[in-house]
């Protein structure tokens, strides 16, 4: 995790958006007024007349119409060219995988898959959602980790709230942590839970599991709160979904998520390193 990384690329690409869509503002403001002025006045007022449009945008009258479709038409672009800029800008928050990760995850037996978003049913109880189901499934598909541990939302994916013990396709499920329903527990915080459990279990090396867009924040903040001996393998994670019945609004589709991630990594960049695993999970605990 650089200063670069997490300060400077966010706000070079904020200063090139707001020039942008500033300048694309302007632009579509006097085209389009200029183009539905002609079309108004060759419809209705009559090719006899002369076919050249003033300014009208604080003109009222019979060119009201051609105000509001201006701005309409303003709109569109302007949204489009923020939906561009997003999709490029996504590029910057993905990570690059470990090199030949794809023969290195069928050598390690530990994976740690961390939850994005959640859902819950008509009784209240959290139910894992598309994203969590999809990891989950990715990570048994994919490697041949025989212990995972994840987060209560990918936990709720193959496995009851209550159940203390849990196996999946051969795969024993352990939790990171506690799910209090009260404590939120966010990335750096789930990051150090996850490595006091792995040392719990005397494990130093883990593919780590996260939805691509999370990924590289999780990543930097292991490398933050992890000891000497630890070493993860960054996977290539494709077509991952999000959950459009988040609880979490933030995770419900990319447009949200990419600027919340931004402020995230701020968030963890300036964030101390925990002291302890506010909700410590020991399958003890619940019973």
């Amino acid at each position: 995790m650089t200063f670069w990384n997490v300060i400077l690329l966010p706000l070079i690409f904020l200063g090139v958006f707001l020039i942008g869509g500033f300048i694309l503002v302007s632009l579509c403001l006097i085209i389009f007024e200029i183009v539905f002025g002609i079309l108004w006045i060759l419809i209705f007022d009559g090719t006899s007349k002369r076919a050249v449009v003033k300014m009208t945008f604080l003109r009222g009258g019979k060119y009201t119409w051609v105000n509001i479709f201006t701005c309409i038409a303003t709109s569109i672009a302007v949204c489009g060219f923020a939906l561009f800029c997003i999709a490029l800008f996504d590029k910057c928050l993905v990570p690059r995988p470990t090199p030949s990760w794809q023969s290195t995850l069928q050598e390690i037996d530990t994976a740690v898959v961390f939850g994005f978003g959640y859902g819950k049913n008509g009784a209240g109880r959290m139910i894992p959602g598309e994203t969590n189901s999809f990891l989950l499934t990715w990570t048994i598909e994919h490697t041949s980790a025989k212990t995972l541990f994840v987060q209560e939302g990918v936990w709720t994916a193959a496995c009851r709230e209550t159940d203390t013990t849990c196996n999946v396709s051969g795969r024993e499920l352990q939790r990171i942590h506690l799910d209090t329903k009260t404590i939120d527990v966010n990335t750096l915080e789930a990051c150090f839970c996850a490595l006091q459990q792995m040392e719990r279990h005397q494990k130093n090396r883990a593919v780590v599991i996260a939805h691509p867009m999370q990924l590289q924040r999780v990543i930097w903040d292991l490398e933050k709160v992890k000891g000497e001996n630890y070493q993860f393998i960054v996977p290539e994670i494709s077509d991952t979904p999000f959950p459009s019945h988040s609880v979490q609004w933030r995770t419900r589709n990319r447009f949200f998520y990419t600027a919340s991630e931004v402020f995230a990594r701020i968030r963890d960049y300036f964030a101390g390193i925990p002291s302890e695993c506010r909700v410590p999970y020991d399958h003890t605990d619940a019973g």
